[in-house]
Order: structure tokens, then C-alpha cells, then sequence
């Protein structure tokens, strides 16, 4: 084995032990050891055929080497989340900063302040000017921690208490949020005398919107489209099954042995209507918890395609040298049925279609679904 390769193996080892991964050595120094002669066997091959090594593989991509091995959600980074940085892009794209029209940054002075404030929309009718510095949110002044700015998001029409400082001068704005749900994806559609409504991903306040909007229209049923929906928010998806079921449950399954459970009530407002539920193989997440439990509790029939299955739950940690593990912390069941993580949701009539010809006149997904409620 030449210099270099020996070098590598040495620096692949070095790392993996830094993870903590030696316990592996210890537990089975014979296996470990077999393990990593494949390495240089494989490094052997590839330097014999003039195969190209890969560029720029740096510590972070030998511990996600590492870590792939758990599942395809578990993954080190050494991003910092909690960066003024990143937490103004976070806080900047947003449903509140939309809707309200602002844009907050952290200035040279580590000051929270609004950046920008759009002059036809409600932060700049509340009062608030570009360059307003942000004293205090709901009594709590920033004290370092630039997850601060979080403060100001909000479900729509809710209100915070800020206090802001212009030239000097401190003023006290009740601050009332506007979210834009367009931002989410939500948009609506009457084909006769059924409410078609797409729901791109569940941000904070979408099972809200849908409520409110759905009593402007008349309607004898309802297509839920969640096609190519991703997920979001798990307690959005609850609340958007509690418009329409009776009693049911999510459970929450941590890998510790705790669980926790996220439940629909049933109430004299519930929707009481032939629901059809439009899914494919990029429904997703607490899109496929949204599915079950319409299928289970809504008595909904489901259309389109096997979805994804995805039925576990991730979670953050933050590590000694700063980075992050996001990693698969557990996992999701709906009422009585098994978890469909890695198996996805069959639905009840099988539609075949490339998600290029959603919305379009060839959209036998949709028309099926018609077919059906009619």
C-alpha cells in the first residue's frame, strides 16, 4: 500500500474513532479490522484502474459516510442554525414576514432591527419604519441568543407586545401578525359542486386558513389535494383532519420507550361530506398522516399512487465542536395501523400519472376523483 492510500486509511480511522466509533473496535477488534481491509482493498482497485479520486471530501463527508448507515435522514452538519445569519433567513421567509411586510437583520451593533418594511402592508400601518430597533418582544429583551427574532412569527392575527427605538426614542407597538398563507401553497377551486383544495406543504396557521376560507364557499364535497406535498408540521395536518373527523390519534413513538399522542376531537363544526384525498409517490411525511387519518376517521377514499413513506420523525443535537446530528428520533403510527415508513399508503384506487400533468386537461388523478364524489 503506497504512502497516500495509507495516509487516507489513516485519516478515514482517525476520524470514525473521533465519532466515537471505537466502541465497535473494542466490542469486535477482528470485525472492525476486516472491515476496514476492504477500504484499502477497495482503494487497491480503483488506484489500479486509474479510477479518479473524489475531491474535497473533508472530515464532514466521512462522518455522513459514516452515518448513512442509520438512514437516509440522519446526517452531521456543521451549519450553524442558530447564526444571525441563518436565523434571518429563516425569519425572512416566513408566512408573518410576508404577510406583514418586513425583513429583520442583525446589524454591525448586534442590534435587532427592521431591515426593510414594505409601505402598502401592515408592519408599515402598525407604525414600524426600516431601521426601527427591536428592544423587546412580549416583554423578553435580546440578551445574545439570535433565535430572539423567532419571536415575532406568529399564527395570523395574533399579537405580540414589542417595544421599539427610533432616534433614540423607545415606543410600545401592540404588533399584530399577518401571515400570507398564499406562501404555503394553499389555493382553492370550485369543479361543480365540489371545494378542491391543494395544499402545497403545512407551515404554522394552514389548518386555520382552510377552516376560515372554506366557510366562503357551498359545496356537497371535497377533494384534499396533496400531491408532491412534502410534509411540515405534524400538529397542521391533525388540525386540518379535526375540521372533517371525529375522534382520532397520532402516535408519537421516541425510540426511549415515551410516546405522545396527537388527537382529533369530534364537535358539532365538523365537516360532514364525501371526502376524496389525491395523493402520489411525493406525498410525504404529515401528508401520509393526513391521509390515514382521513381514511381511518373521515371515512375519505384515497386516489392516485402509493406514497412515499416516510413515517419517522427526526430531531437536533448540537455537538462539542459546534456542528449538528439531525437524526431519526422515532417514529409515527395513525390509529391502529402499523407504521408505513419505507412502505408508503396504498390508495384505494390506483391512478397512474406523472406529476408534470397535475392541474393540466390530462389530469386523470383529478378526473377520477370527480368521477367519484359525483
Amino acid at each position: 500500500m503506497n504512502e497516500n492510500r495509507t495516509s487516507t486509511l489513516a485519516i478515514v480511522l482517525s476520524m470514525l474513532a473521533g465519532m466515537g466509533l471505537m466502541h465497535l473496535y473494542e466490542n469486535d477488534k477482528t470485525e472492525f479490522a476486516e472491515k476496514f481491509s476492504i477500504i484499502e482493498e477497495c482503494e487497491k482497485v480503483l488506484a489500479e484502474h486509474n479510477v479518479p479520486k473524489p475531491e474535497n471530501v473533508g472530515r464532514e463527508g466521512v462522518i455522513n459516510g459514516y452515518l448513512s448507515a442509520y438512514d437516509k435522514y440522519t446526517y452531521y452538519t456543521n451549519k450553524d442554525y442558530d447564526s444571525a445569519e441563518n436565523v434571518e433567513w429563516f425569519v425572512n421567509t416566513m408566512p408573518t414576514a410576508y404577510g406583514c411586510g418586513f425583513a429583520i437583520a442583525y446589524n454591525d451593533n448586534d442590534e435587532l432591527i427592521f431591515d426593510e418594511v414594505d409601505g402598502d402592508l401592515y408592519a408599515f400601518q402598525q407604525g414600524i419604519r426600516e431601521g426601527d430597533k427591536i428592544v423587546s418582544i412580549d416583554g423578553e429583551v435580546f440578551e445574545g441568543d439570535y433565535n430572539f427574532a423567532k419571536k415575532l412569527l406568529g399564527k395570523d392575527g395574533t399579537t405580540c407586545k414589542l417595544v421599539i427605538e427610533r432616534g433614540g426614542k423607545q415606543t410600545a407597538v401592540d404588533f399584530i401578525r399577518h401571515s400570507a398563507e398564499k406562501d404555503w401553497g394553499i389555493s382553492y377551486e370550485m369543479l361543480g359542486d365540489t371545494l378542491k383544495i391543494k395544499i402545497s406543504r403545512f407551515g404554522l396557521g394552514v389548518a386555520s386558513f382552510i377552516k376560515r376560507d372554506m366557510a366562503e364557499y357551498v359545496y356537497k364535497s371535497v377533494i384534499l389535494d396533496l400531491r408532491d406535498n412534502p410534509g411540515g408540521l405534524i400538529s397542521e395536518a391533525v388540525s386540518i383532519a379535526d375540521i372533517f373527523t371525529g375522534d382520532g390519534y397520532v402516535t408519537e413513538h421516541a425510540y426511549t420507550g415515551t410516546t405522545y399522542d396527537y388527537k382529533t376531537t369530534a364537535d358539532e363544526d365538523d365537516i360532514d361530506v364525501p371526502v376524496v384525498v389525491l395523493v402520489n409517490e411525493n406525498s410525504a411525511s404529515s401528508a401520509e398522516i393526513l391521509t390515514a387519518l382521513m381514511k381511518q376517521y373521515g371515512g375519505a377514499t384515497i386516489v392516485g399512487e402509493k406514497t412515499f413513506g416516510k413515517g419517522v420523525y427526526q430531531a437536533d443535537e448540537y455537538l462539542s465542536d459546534g456542528g449538528v446530528l439531525h437524526y431519526t428520533q422515532g417514529y409515527y403510527t395513525v390509529g391502529d395501523w402499523e407504521c408505513y415508513n419505507g412502505k408508503g399508503i396504498y390508495p384505494d384506487v390506483e391512478v397512474e400519472m406523472r406529476s408534470v400533468y397535475i392541474g393540466t386537461d390530462d389530469d386523470t388523478q383529478l378526473q377520477k376523483a370527480i368521477d367519484i364524489l359525483n
